[in-house]
């Protein structure tokens, strides 16, 4: 069994406590965020109103502090009964891109705040987890675009995971593509074999092209880039419909034959 503890949204709908909305000590609880250049979504589909999720307000410590709670009640019950445990990604699609490539935030969004309350919730994560593999979603963060803009957000948070011997992985395992290639694929890549790296296939991810052969992405495509490019120890393939039942469950390779 493994658990992913998920504390953004990717539709309209909530999925914090409802004490984090009402009580102002929290600050409102979330934030929404933009959905529309979400790589999951489906470009042929009309723009609705509902185009967006919602992300619990990490950098304010009172939620902060709630979050880290939850994860270590769930070491204390979970820890070397589960394979593993994992956060959600760390991109987040707020603030505004500006015209001279610059990004205006949200007056209650700080993103070294962000950066810095990732970082906490890790250290937090592999205490809670030293029985069960411990593992960090790192995919785009915010206020960075590497190699062009680096603040060191994505090098220091590899580099903390690597020091607490966390598992790290991400999101959108789609070969080759350009942003993400620039991002976090070059970190997993690199890091220490001997740590545990897992992605997971997500809504979508099977619609993209692929740049190195202009089609769709296939399943072997992506088992070639997990395993051979990227070392991948884990891919968690999401139940997305009608690629899981058509491709997915066709052309993975038989089990009993490894």
């Amino acid at each position: 069994m493994w658990i992913q503890l998920q504390d953004k949204s990717f539709t309209p709908r909530f999925n914090v406590p409802q004490y984090l909305l009402d009580d102002p000590i929290y600050q409102g609880g979330v934030l929404k965020q933009s959905m529309l250049s979400a790589p999951e979504r489906d470009p042929n589909k009309p723009v609705t109103d509902d185009e967006y999720g919602w992300s619990a307000k990490m950098w304010e410590p009172a939620v902060r502090a709630r979050y880290q709670q939850l994860v270590r009640q769930l070491g204390q019950e979970f820890d070397g009964k589960i394979t593993g445990i994992n956060f959600s990604e760390s991109s987040i699609e707020v603030g505004t891109e500006n015209a001279d490539g610059t990004t205006t935030f949200p007056s209650d969004f700080n993103p070294k705040d962000y950066i810095d309350a990732i970082g906490e919730n890790m250290q937090v994560l592999a205490e809670s987890f030293q029985h069960s593999i411990a593992m960090v979603y790192l995919n785009f963060l915010p206020d960075e675009w590497l190699p062009w803009n680096d603040k060191g957000y994505m090098r220091g948070l590899f580099a903390q995971a690597k020091a607490l011997n966390m598992g790290v992985g991400g999101p959108d395992l789609m070969p080759y593509r350009k942003g993400h290639m620039g991002q976090s694929y070059a970190f997993i890549k690199k890091y220490p074999a001997a740590l545990v790296k897992g992605m997971a296939v997500q809504d979508g991810n099977l619609r993209q092209i692929n740049p190195k052969t202009g089609k769709k992405n296939t399943v072997p495509d992506l088992l070639d880039f997990a395993q051979n490019y990227l070392g991948l120890d884990y891919i968690f393939w999401v139940e997305d419909q009608p690629y899981f039942t058509d491709e997915v469950l066709q052309q993975l390779p038989d089990i009993k034959a490894n």
